[in-house]
């Protein structure tokens, strides 16, 4: 069986989808020493802008975003 998944422009609609993801990401990559309760503290107080996010018959399992005005 093949995953199948696709990009597109994230709208709006998907801002607590890409909580989800960054929250996910977040504890499993520094959920040990920083705690679960403090990134998903972290994330709630920020904007999480996102320029692409990639789903599946689940919905949104990526995102990306970018600052232009910083590229090199």
């Amino acid at each position: 069986m093949t995953a199948s998944w696709t990009i597109r422009p994230a709208t709006d609609a998907d801002e607590a989808a890409i909580r989800e993801v960054l929250t996910a990401a977040g504890v499993a990559a520094w959920g040990s020493f920083l705690g679960e309760e403090r990134i998903r503290r972290a994330v709630a107080a920020t904007e999480q802008p996102a320029d692409l996010v990639a789903e599946d018959e689940q919905g949104v399992l990526a995102f990306v975003a970018w600052d232009a005005s910083r590229a090199t």
